[in-house]
């Protein structure tokens, strides 16, 4: 199994989470509202654990039906366990 491919999606898809989350933050600055520090700490955590694991290149680009059922599934975890 190729786990540093795997790694390689989770972290893209935790990092377009947490660039998603700016949204909710930019309507609370919108609406002077103080939650949305909450949202920006979250964002900012999510951007800064997906750089981390898609930081390194994996070296073998080759995806398998293995690896793709096994990264949407830790991917549905993951966005859940941030989200």
């Amino acid at each position: 199994m190729n786990t540093p491919m795997i790694r390689y999606i989770i972290g893209r898809v935790l990092a377009l989470e947490g660039l998603f989350m700016l949204l909710p933050c930019a309507v609370a600055v919108i609406y002077s509202e103080s939650t949305g520090w909450y949202f920006a700490a979250v964002s900012a955590g999510a951007v800064v654990l997906g750089f981390l694991l898609f930081f390194k290149d994996p070296g073998n680009n080759e995806i398998y039906i293995q690896e793709g059922c096994v990264a949407t599934a830790l991917s549905w975890i993951v966005l859940s366990l941030v989200g």
